[in-house]
């Protein structure tokens, strides 16, 4: 048994619907002026789950890291890394990030034909064409120039993640678990501000130790007891009491003294729940995979609709579960026409050319 690639797109399938609920009902400002009901629930049950579910961006590092992981390991031994794998490893993963973002952001660039959404976020001065390049690449985060999407932030973190995965790829073999433990202690003991990177840093090493010592599944294989039904049953009742106190921590007057800790952690927790309890079921794994396989464009493309352009529309189905499906299919569609152009524009077979270039490149010097 492993956790495959099945496994991870349909965990990122519950992450993207995660995300969704945080982004449209955090808090009373993301619907104001519009009616929404959020039956059967109460407004603040649905935004206090809301607002645990920025776990989602955590579960999305650690996946990340835990795939990287995985890559690394069938490539080299001992830990070592050498140095054209590295850069071809980086390039690759740059380039097949970017390949997705370029198409979103250029499609979004060119809905706004007349140039006044370009204007009111980049400005009118010369130094706009350097906030346009600099977001095109998806640094806007890091440098701290305009963004002509917010949600975009993410871009900046996940290069970063590529960017210094060897690093700590290559230091965990040297040190092992307690590069776990160094990320959670260092990033204090140097007085540093709690950021993107130092916020998610633990997960980004959880997934390195979960990949490499295959954490998942031996978690899932064990045991407690003989039989395979009460075994189960009491993993599941413990699990979800463990779940539950987590997001009770979480949402806690404690949690944001940690929320560095505890958006590593229950991500890394909510991640093997799912795979232990949720993406096996029959019934939903399939959908959940098709989500996962299409999370990137759904990301990329969703604050479009709620927020930016039709917001109207988005809000107007009265039900906040109604909304949130709405939004869900809405961007999955898109996702599917996306898809179906690159494919026919052989956008993909361009990609892997330049992929195939850039390693042939890199492995001559």
């Amino acid at each position: 048994m492993k956790f495959s690639k099945d496994d991870t797109l349909a965990v990122k399938g519950i992450a993207i619907l995660m995300m969704y609920i945080h982004h449209q009902f955090l808090n009373g400002d993301r619907y104001k002026g519009y009616y929404v009901n959020f039956f059967p629930f109460s407004e603040s049950q649905v935004q206090y789950v809301a607002g645990f579910f920025k776990i989602c961006v955590g579960m999305f590092v650690f996946l990340t890291a835990y795939g990287m992981t995985i890559s690394f390991n069938n490539k080299c031994k001992e830990y070592i890394l050498t140095r054209k794998q590295t850069l071809t490893i980086i390039a690759n993963r740059y380039i097949s990030l970017m390949s997705g973002y370029f198409v979103i952001f250029v499609v979004s660039q060119l809905y706004s034909w007349n140039g006044q959404r370009q204007l009111r976020i980049y400005g009118k001065e010369k130094s706009s064409i350097w906030y346009f390049f600099i977001d095109f690449f998806g640094l806007a985060k890091i440098f701290d120039t305009p963004t002509f999407n917010a949600t975009w932030w993410y871009m900046s973190l996940a290069i970063v993640i590529i960017l210094i995965m060897p690093l700590l790829y290559r230091w965990y073999g040297k040190d092992g678990i307690l590069v776990v433990f160094a990320s959670i202690l260092l990033p204090r003991a140097l007085g540093l501000e709690i950021l993107d990177l130092t916020r998610w840093l633990l997960a980004i090493t959880l997934g390195i130790y979960f990949a490499d010592r295959n954490i998942l599944v031996r978690l899932k294989q064990m045991y407690i007891c003989k039989s395979k039904t009460i075994n189960k049953m009491i993993k599941f009742c413990c699990a979800t009491a463990i779940l539950i106190l987590l997001v009770l921590i979480r949402q806690s007057k404690i949690g944001p003294k940690f929320i560095d800790i505890w958006d590593c952690v229950i991500p890394a927790y909510v991640v093997y729940y799912c795979f232990e309890f949720v993406i096996d079921i029959t019934c939903i794994r399939k959908i959940l995979v098709l989500l996962g396989k299409h999370s990137m464009n759904m990301f990329l493309s969703h604050t479009f609709f709620r927020a930016i352009y039709f917001p109207d529309f988005i809000y107007s189905f009265k039900y906040a579960w109604l909304d949130t499906l709405v939004l869900i299919i809405i961007t999955f569609i898109l996702s599917i026409i996306i898809e179906f152009l690159k494919e026919t524009l052989k956008y993909n077979k361009i990609i892997d050319n330049i992929k195939l270039k850039t390693t042939e490149y890199i492995m001559n010097q």
